[in-house]
């Protein structure tokens, strides 16, 4: 027998619309339809409409063609769930609209019973079902609101750590078994029943929202203007499980997160949305990514007063700084080389001028910068070698360079050079992809070269292997790509072409004839004045440390434990170079590594920062192989052995009267302790009271323009006392501990002396 809701059903034409969207889940929808089938005979005001977002298309043509009176519509494109529902809810004509997946069943009974409650409250805007498995299991849906607090401890690796932490219980109502029915705060997405002019007063669904939290952003528009969400277990829907959308597919991954911050910036703002993202985006990966950033931005940041290196060039180019701020002049140059004639371009100043203002001329502002692109070195090669490589070898040389001996020193001297290995990453990158056949990729990649120029000439040595690579790759260079890089490259170097314009193309002409002369020095085929030249044996142990500086500090004992690892290392990699040569990344660094040397050894005499441009290389490639033998059941323990003895060493290191808890003393060899400079510049300001005066210094490099001691007068420059040449009261600095003789001491400490005459 009828019930009276039944016959009112079959008398009104159409009472309820029923819209499913179906998306790859043909074998699910044709269980699906046979329980619709059985609505259709029993209830004739009722119409059903199929949103087609599958590009096949397939369901229209075949499995409907025995379905005619369900309404048949192809979305003209992918609309995800939302949009799909909104497209059918355009041709519906109900008062009342079900919304279902085409791989969820509802049955005659469950039908009813929905409709019946959504009629009978007035106050009531949405009823959804129970929704179980084909096993009959319940899905713990239908919630309380997610909120940015819940949203960070339900949707992150935090709800594994703490799998029953109170915000993730109260936001999934835990303590419900889903059996009775109940107001809720966010109904079920698969399944639900909505008043048709209620639907439409709220929106519908955000269509910005592709697929994911549609119904808890739906719920909160709801609840928002004061509808209720009634969960009603007693009508129950069958999830088929059928192929749907892949869960864990990476597109899948970027639709997920882009709904997530979207609702979370939408209903709570964007620092929030800032916030829950950061936790959702928290895995094992990243977390101990993180824990490696954080010691890595330690161990640059730590005590960096008392570790920062504040020689005479320093000075030099903090005086020049000042000058071009007092000028009001925009520089053109920046730092000079060791000839006179030839400097770098000017992309450090104009970065470091701003900083020096903001903080008052401080020096130790340069050390700032160099910790800052320090630290954010560890980052940029986390998040490119990812790219380029995988995450095993990411996190490998991340951790090694956050702790990298040759790293830190480079940081901590402050040096406008020591940016040229973060700006070596951009240019690797760009690089690679070009060798894979991106030709507009060389405008960036020439660009970021051009960069890594201002800052040292160094990476030139780059020039041979990227020939070489460029030709094996694509045996020419096409004359569109030679034109994307040409443009990338002169765009850095146009404040250095307006000042050669302006000079008569001076420096220009000097570096072309001093190239080649540096090419016959190094063959032994001209006499070098004033030069000393160091055997190719020496150079190779230049080469020798520098690798090995990568992997340990500057401990002989040391050294020859990572050597003896590295060839065990390089052994094991000879069983799988097949795997790890593959890919174009493995090669260029190969070529790097191998072919720029022979630029830096042309130099005869090659100092420590020559080799940035190879900074990261050995680091790089090494990780490539430790990350293969951690795949490897048999070699993954050797890997963890040789990275904890490399850690335990540096840390081990810096902690020690070596790094961090030096005494303040001047070393041979090494920079005087900055507390020392500032003392010694006090003790000279508090002395000389009112008077003028010169000054002079002592030391290692004096034979250089103004005794070496720049970084002396900055100081006293900043302190508010300036030196000036030719005065009768003269004081001296002395660092080599060796007072000149009828001098008066006026300040004496670790080493450090000041006189005066």
């Amino acid at each position: 027998m009828k019930t009276r809701v039944e016959k009112k059903l079959n008398t009104l034409d159409p009472k309820v619309s029923i819209i499913i969207t179906h998306y790859q889940a043909e074998k699910g929808l044709r269980k699906t339809l046979k329980f619709f089938s059985e609505i259709k005979k029993k209830k004739k005001s009722v119409e059903f409409i199929f949103v087609d977002n599958d590009e096949t298309k397939i369901v229209g043509k075949k499995i409907l063609k025995n379905y005619p009176w369900i309404k048949y519509y192809e979305a003209p494109t992918n609309l995800g769930f939302g949009g799909g529902c909104n497209f059918g809810r355009k041709k519906a004509r109900g008062e009342y609209l079900l919304f279902l997946n085409s791989d969820i069943s509802i049955d005659y009974r469950s039908f009813i019973i929905l409709f019946t409650l959504l009629k009978k409250e007035k106050d009531v805007a949405i009823v959804s079902p129970k929704l179980v498995n084909i096993s009959g299991k319940y899905y713990a849906q239908a919630t309380n609101e997610l909120t940015p607090l819940r949203g960070i401890f339900a949707l992150s690796i935090l709800n594994k750590i703490f799998p029953h932490n109170l915000f993730s219980n109260k936001y999934m109502m835990v303590d419900w078994d889903r059996s009775t029915s109940r107001e809720v705060e966010v109904i079920q997405l698969g399944a639900f029943m909505i008043k048709s002019e209620v639907y439409d007063s709220v929106g519908g669904f955000d269509e910005k929202m592709f697929l994911y939290f549609e119904e808890n952003d739906l719920s909160n528009k709801l609840r928002n203007v004061g509808w209720k969400l009634v969960y009603l277990p007693k009508a129950m829907v069958t999830h088929l499980e059928a192929k749907g959308t892949p869960k864990d597919s990476e597109k899948i991954k970027k639709v997920f997160a882009h709904s997530r911050f979207y609702y979370f910036k939408k209903h709570y703002g964007a620092l929030s949305a800032l916030v829950v993202e950061f936790f959702a985006r928290l895995s094992k990966e990243n977390m101990f990514f993180m824990i490696i950033f954080f010691a890595g931005t330690f161990l640059r940041f730590y005590r960096i007063e008392n570790r920062f290196s504040f020689a005479g060039e320093m000075g030099s180019e903090l005086l020049e700084m000042k000058n071009y701020v007092l000028s009001g002049k925009i520089p053109l140059l920046g730092p000079a080389t060791s000839h006179p004639w030839l400097s770098f371009g000017p992309l450090y100043y104009w970065l470091a001028i701003p900083i020096l203002i903001l903080f008052n001329f401080n020096p130790l502002s340069l050390a700032y910068i160099s910790a800052f692109f320090g630290s954010l070195l560890i980052l940029l090669n986390y998040y490119i070698i990812s790219a380029l490589i995988n995450k095993s070898s990411a996190l490998i040389s991340s951790l090694l360079i956050a702790i990298s001996y040759s790293f830190i020193y480079i940081t901590w001297g402050a040096r406008f050079y020591s940016l040229v290995p973060f700006f070596f990453y951009p240019f690797l990158y760009f690089f690679t992809k070009y060798l894979n056949g991106n030709q507009k990729s060389i405008f960036w990649s020439a660009l970021f070269f051009g960069v890594m120029l201002n800052f040292h000439y160094t990476p030139l040595i780059l020039i041979p292997a990227l020939v070489l690579l460029i030709y094996f790759k694509q045996k020419k260079l096409e004359p569109k790509s030679l034109g994307y890089g040409l443009v990338g490259l002169l765009i850095t170097q146009i404040p250095l072409i307006i000042d050669n314009l302006l000079n008569r193309v001076e420096m220009l002409t000097k570096f072309i004839a001093w190239f080649p002369y540096r090419i016959l020095i190094f063959l032994g085929l001209y006499p070098a004045e004033n030069e000393v030249v160091i055997s190719s044996g020496n150079s190779l142990i230049s080469y020798y440390n520098f690798v090995m500086n990568s992997f340990s500090p500057p401990l002989k004992g040391v050294h020859i434990i990572i050597l003896l690892s590295l060839i065990l290392v390089a052994v094991y990699f000879l069983k799988f170079r097949k795997e790890i040569w593959r890919g174009d990344i493995v090669k260029t660094l190969f070529y790097f590594l191998i072919l720029g040397p022979v630029g830096i050894f042309i130099h005869s005499n090659p100092p420590y920062h020559y080799f940035l441009p190879l900074y990261s290389i050995p680091i790089l490639l090494v990780s490539i192989i430790l990350s293969k033998f951690i795949e490897k059941r048999q070699l993954k323990y050797f890997a963890y052995l040789i990275l904890s003895i490399i850690t335990i060493v540096h840390v081990n290191y810096y902690f020690s009267n070596n790094w961090f808890y030096k005494q303040d003393e001047v070393v041979e060899g090494e920079y005087v302790p900055f507390s020392l400079q500032l003392e010694a510049t006090d003790s000279i300001i508090s002395d000389a009271g009112g008077s003028q005066f010169s000054l002079k210094r002592i030391g290692p490099n004096d034979q250089f323009e103004d005794d070496y001691a720049q970084n002396y007068i900055y100081l006293l420059w900043w302190k508010g006392k300036e030196s000036k040449e030719g005065e009768s009261l003269v004081y001296t600095i002395n660092e080599n501990r060796k007072n000149p003789e009828s001098e008066q001491e006026i300040y004496s400490d670790g080493g450090l002396t000041v006189t005066k005459k």
